[in-house]
């Protein structure tokens, strides 16, 4: 995921410069990351794939754009097993509706 994710930066910044491009790292909760966030040495261990939160926060960022042509594309390597409940994040395998 690391690797799709760096080089759609790279062609996005290479060959379409007036797009924008938000990259989202989710465990238990999501997190908006730059492209050097992904070059790190580690992602933290943490159960859970909270694609809840990760959507959540990719409606926000693509909101600040009302006139621009919107796209999610998701890359993952687990299941919707987390979502949150108010501010606390709830597990549950297997998945519910919820996640």
């Amino acid at each position: 995921a690391k690797k799709m994710a760096l080089a759609l930066h790279a062609l996005i910044e290479g060959r379409y410069p007036q797009d924008h491009l938000y990259l989202i790292g989710f465990s238990d909760y999501a997190r908006r990351m730059q492209p050097e966030d992904l070059t790190a040495a580690g992602w933290e261990r943490v159960y859970g794939t909270n694609m809840q939160h990760a959507f959540n926060l990719a409606g926000r960022l693509l909101a600040d754009h009302p006139r621009a042509s919107k796209q999610v594309i998701m890359v993952t390597d687990g299941e919707p097993t987390a979502h949150l409940e108010g501010d606390e994040v709830f597990f549950s395998w297997p998945p519910v509706p919820e996640t």
